[in-house]
Order: structure tokens, then C-alpha cells, then sequence
């Protein structure tokens, strides 16, 4: 099994360092080194890019609705999200990085050539090309003034599909671990060694072992179908990766 401090140590070694760890709470520069860029150096590279292995699924919970919604007919149920939202749901508490929100109709039932519908925020070979569901991310207050973030959406029902924090080594991709050991030997390069000449070959393994795994996760991923849903077409939009067409922040992205 691998664990967190022999991921720490894989990178100590990459960038010449002569000892290793045995705990990374451990009292010693390289653990002190270790412990400070770990957590987040993972959260920003498990952000980067929708791995297989970082993906979740769920039903939201409706924060706030529209009235004349199916969940608030007569605006008594709850309060209103703000314009021109129907519904403000809540932001899943393990949630890195919303991707899509499935309809309500093609939650596993509805195919194109026999690929399960979804709708992607991103184009990856991990996320089917099919028609936008617009969201975005806000925040709300609650009754005791503090602020929580929320999914704002027109959509009934939602489910999110989402990256999810996964800690344990063991279910990483093996490419996203090389990928992972790159990144993290930038951040502690200089702070274990002082070396800026392997701080320069640090960032560029790890450069390259991101694009080595993105590139294998993609391969891995399903096929992405080539189609375009008319309502978008006749809107003129021609770049399917357009991050504005699949998140709008407007009226009239909604419309």
C-alpha cells in the first residue's frame, strides 16, 4: 500500500535530497517541506483536469427556489435565489470542482449511440458533448448571516457531477502519481535543497509528466460523440469548449 509519506519521499528523492521521512509530521525540514505544499499541491492538480478517478456523483439539495417552481408554488417553501435563477442548491461539502449538472431526464436512461447522456462544462473524452445545462457558482446567506457557497441553476432536480478530493494514493492513476511527485518537487525544491538547477529539472518532469498523464487519462475516458444540439447551433456558438456557453453569466445566456 502506498500512503502519503512515500509519496513524500518518491519526491524528496526526485529532487536529490538526501534523506528521507518517516512521518510528515515528523520534526525535519524535509517533512516541514512536505507537509506545508501537500494537501494543496494535490487539491490544485486534482482541479486541473477531470480525472476518472476524482469523479462523484449526487443529487442536490434545493437551498432555494423560485416561486412557482414545483418546490415553492406559492413562495412560501423557501426563499428566492437571486435573478435570474430558479433555484440555488448546496455546494457539495467534498466538492474540488463542479463539472456538469445531469438533467433530470438523462440521469442513465437516455442514449445518443448508445452513450449515456450528460451535459459537460469541459469537452474531454471523460464528458459526452450534449446539451448545456447553465449553472454557476454563487454564494448565500443563511439565517445567521454566514455565507455558503451554492450551485445556481434553472434546472429541476439537479444532479452534479463533480471532482471530489480523493486522498489515498492507492486509488490514483499511476501517471497521475508521477504527475503528482512532478508537481510537488517544484514546491519543495528549493526549500530541501537550495538548488535552483534541480529546481528547473523538477519543473520540467513535472510538466511533462502532466501532460503524459492527462494524455492517458483521455485515452481512457469514453468517446466523445460529435453532435451538437440544435438550439446551440442556431445560437452560432461554434466552439464546443466555449466555457461561457456551458457556465452562462447573463440573462440572456439562459434564455
Amino acid at each position: 500500500m502506498t500512503n502519503a509519506v512515500d509519496i513524500c519521499n518518491m519526491t524528496l528523492s526526485a529532487v536529490g535530497a538526501s534523506s528521507t521521512i518517516s512521518t510528515i509530521d515528523e520534526q525535519s525540514a524535509e517533512a516541514a517541506a512536505c507537509n506545508l505544499h501537500y494537501t494543496q499541491t494535490l487539491k490544485e492538480l486534482q482541479r486541473l483536469h477531470n480525472w476518472p478517478f476524482t469523479r462523484a456523483n449526487i443529487a442536490l439539495s434545493v437551498l432555494q427556489a423560485r416561486e412557482g417552481t414545483p418546490e415553492n408554488p406559492d413562495g412560501d417553501d423557501f426563499d428566492e435565489p437571486e435573478w435570474p435563477w430558479n433555484y440555488a442548491y448546496g455546494f457539495p461539502d467534498d466538492c474540488l470542482k463542479p463539472r456538469y449538472i445531469m438533467t433530470q431526464e438523462t440521469n442513465g436512461s437516455a442514449t445518443i449511440d448508445g452513450v449515456p447522456l450528460t451535459t459537460a462544462d469541459e469537452i474531454g473524452a471523460n464528458d459526452v458533448r450534449t446539451p448545456t445545462v447553465r449553472f454557476i457558482q454563487g454564494t448565500i446567506l443563511d439565517e445567521q448571516s454566514n455565507r455558503s457557497r451554492v450551485i445556481l441553476t434553472n434546472q429541476y432536480q439537479a444532479r452534479l457531477v463533480y471532482t471530489v478530493l480523493v486522498e489515498d494514493p492507492d486509488l490514483w492513476d499511476s501517471n497521475f502519481v508521477t504527475a503528482f511527485i512532478g508537481r510537488l518537487a517544484q514546491k519543495i525544491c528549493i526549500g530541501v535543497t537550495g538548488d535552483k538547477a534541480m529546481l528547473k529539472l523538477a519543473v520540467n518532469m513535472g510538466l511533462q509528466a502532466e501532460s503524459e498523464a492527462k494524455a492517458a487519462s483521455a485515452n481512457e475516458g469514453i468517446t466523445i460523440q460529435d453532435w451538437k444540439p440544435e438550439s446551440v447551433a442556431a445560437h452560432g456558438y461554434d466552439d464546443p469548449n466555449d466555457s461561457d456557453l456551458y457556465q452562462g453569466n447573463s440573462a440572456a445566456d439562459i434564455a
